[in-house]
């Protein structure tokens, strides 16, 4: 099953990303296959996935002239929340959740050659995600490493005050959808919402 959906209803695109990102998408293509449109409206609940997947959606997305709204349904994580930031406005219900982090690697049994490449990534990554999230809230480039650095979670009161997000919607009926075993220090407020222990 796919992470996206893309429909497009007369001039408007609508996106849903519902479940972890995954490399080598067909996203671009898909998205570019629907034709004109005016407008985006990006709906998001997921835990977040491959950076580099990310990535090539974000800049599809943020240089597309089409109107971009965006919506956290639940829970944006890590790289959902980038794809999230191409949107011109975005919402959050008051009672829902979004996580940032510092970027990381998955390699096993890697050489040294291997390591000192996955660094380098690693650094662009997080300097790129500094910037994006830097332009998105106007906060201090030092407070945004701080909120990297320190695997942020923040309910939607707080994403709304530090500028993650435009508008803060009624609360939403919350449902344990996401695993808290992918989150090593997972905020007891969303453990009681959208992710289940068991």
């Amino acid at each position: 099953m796919a992470f996206y959906r893309i429909i497009k209803m007369e001039n408007v695109a609508l996106i849903d990303i519902l479940n972890d990102i995954e490399p080598s998408s067909a996203f671009v293509e898909d998205f570019k296959a629907i034709g004109h449109i005016d407008s985006i409206r990006l709906r998001v609940n997921s835990t977040g996935g491959d950076f580099a997947e990310a990535k090539k959606i974000y800049d599809t997305l943020v240089n597309h002239p089409a109107k971009k709204t965006g919506e956290v349904i639940t829970f944006a994580g890590s790289s959902a929340v980038l794809i999230l930031l191409a949107c011109e406005s975005v919402s959050i219900p008051n009672n829902a959740a979004i996580l940032i982090h510092c970027p990381h690697t998955t390699l096993e049994k890697a050489t040294a050659a291997t390591l000192r490449q996955a660094a380098g990534a690693l650094d662009e990554a997080y300097n790129f995600l500094v910037a994006v999230y830097k332009r998105k809230t106007n906060q201090t480039e030092d407070l945004i490493k701080t909120l990297l650095d320190n695997c942020t979670w923040m309910i939607g009161t707080e994403a709304h005050t530090l500028g993650f997000c435009n508008e803060l919607t009624d609360p939403v009926c919350l449902v344990p959808i996401f695993d808290a075993i992918k989150f090593k220090r997972p905020d007891s407020r969303v453990l009681k919402g959208v992710l289940r222990t068991s």
